[in-house]
């Protein structure tokens, strides 16, 4: 009976182990996404401004030019 018990105490031990590793990877993969919404504002914001930019340009030029 006491071998079947330290077996079962191991199992309830291994199985917590496991939920934590889980909740650790939860979170490593909401931290990854996170990050790349920020890569996109990073990268997309300057090139959408300079596309703007340029444009109001353009328009202000052919507006002169006329």
């Amino acid at each position: 009976m006491h071998d079947i018990k330290a077996v079962y105490e191991q199992v309830v031990a291994v199985r917590e182990d496991v939920a934590y590793i889980k909740g650790t990877l939860e979170s490593v993969n909401d931290h990854e996404q996170r990050i790349r919404w920020l890569e996109k504002w990073k990268w997309g914001l300057p090139a959408t401004l300079l596309t703007s930019v340029l444009a109001a340009c353009t328009i202000i030029l052919s507006q002169v030019g006329s």
